[in-house]
């Protein structure tokens, strides 16, 4: 975080940063676009394809996920609580499926805590600068 502090008060003064500050600005960035896509999707501003009406019925709940969600889970800007929110079908079958396979579910979708501490983080960050 001690880099997007830093990249980010150079970039509010208009000066050079360095290749980490960059990728630290730009990561952060990065996962608050996605974050708002997500909330946009909660608050029934967007729409995305939901697991119950899946082409593929033998679609896992897994591939769906990962084909449906790839952007928002790389940038782990997707989380347990909004998944429920937004897809509850495909919330319960990944709970279902995950431990069958021998998989956890947070290691895909983090739970909310680790959402409210990063978005802590950034604002304190941002307010910091």
């Amino acid at each position: 975080m001690c880099k997007f502090k830093q990249g980010l008060k150079k970039l509010l003064k208009d000066e050079e940063l360095s290749e980490d500050e960059k990728e630290a600005v730009a990561e952060e960035l990065t996962f608050m676009f996605y974050t708002k896509k997500v909330k946009r999707l909660i608050d029934k501003k967007d729409t995305r394809e939901l697991y119950r009406h899946r082409e593929d019925q033998r679609e896992s709940p897994l591939a769906f996920l990962e084909r449906v969600w790839k952007s928002e889970i790389e940038h782990k800007a997707l989380h347990q609580d909004q998944l429920e929110r937004i897809d509850r079908d495909l919330y319960v079958a990944l709970k279902g499926y995950m431990p069958k396979h021998h998989m956890f579910t947070r290691e895909l979708l983090p739970p909310k805590k680790d959402r409210t501490k990063r978005a802590n983080d950034i604002c304190h960050e941002v307010k910091a600068a």
